[in-house]
């Protein structure tokens, strides 16, 4: 995939906390994601994403029935990313309160305290993340077991 779409996977369950530029122009968006953020050894709870010569950056915020370029209001709906399914620019993005549209030529990373990070940093810090939570589910699910097919409709309790 792209890693000017797929920057938007990567970046699941963030939370667009502010935005600052314009457009045309370049934009800079402060991605409140902890649990990604804290994968990395300095403090913090946001990723910087610096779209650059961005050419649109629009929202359909759902419960509005609105379609807004106004940033501040993008910023107000109280989003959080959660996926595309483009390949390549423009970026169509699914986030928990409506539909994002993208069109820049590149990006940029930065860790809220201003450290430049690539973008295989930031996978591979994903990666570590997804491995070590799944690791830990995996152990929280054998330390449980169901009563048995007669109470299945109960919750599970702890050995």
């Amino acid at each position: 995939m792209n890693p000017r779409a797929d920057i938007f996977n990567v970046l699941h369950d963030g939370g667009i906390a502010k935005i600052e530029g314009s457009v045309p122009g370049d934009l800079t968006i402060r991605v409140n994601i902890p649990y990604l953020r804290h994968m990395f050894s300095e403090s913090g709870e946001d990723i910087l994403l610096r779209l650059s010569s961005c050419r649109r950056f629009e929202m359909k915020i759902w419960e509005d029935d609105l379609v807004t370029d106004d940033l501040q209001r993008i910023v107000e709906s109280d989003t959080e990313i959660l996926s595309t399914e483009s390949e390549d620019i423009p970026v169509h993005i699914m986030t928990t309160n409506g539909e994002l549209d993208a069109d820049f030529d590149s990006f940029t990373l930065a860790l809220d305290d201003g450290r430049p990070i690539t973008f295989q940093e930031l996978c591979v810090a994903c990666e570590r993340y997804w491995t070590r939570w799944s690791e830990e589910a995996k152990a929280k699910r054998g330390q449980i077991e169901p009563d048995g097919p007669a109470n299945w409709s109960q919750p599970f309790r702890s050995k």
